[in-house]
């Protein structure tokens, strides 16, 4: 879940890569990449998946 104007957002994501203090991501939710502000995560959950 992150912080936006509406108070959050919950977002399944795909972390493709870690620079400094953003997330660029796969966002299922927006079916789009993404970049997201780490001080603005405001939780995380990892998902295992087995094939």
């Amino acid at each position: 879940m992150s912080k936006d104007r509406h108070g959050g957002t919950k977002r399944h994501i795909r972390v493709d890569y870690v620079k400094e203090d953003m997330i660029k991501a796969f966002c299922f939710t927006a079916k789009e990449s993404r970049v997201f502000r780490i001080d603005r995560i405001m939780a995380i959950q990892e998902v295992k998946r087995y094939a």
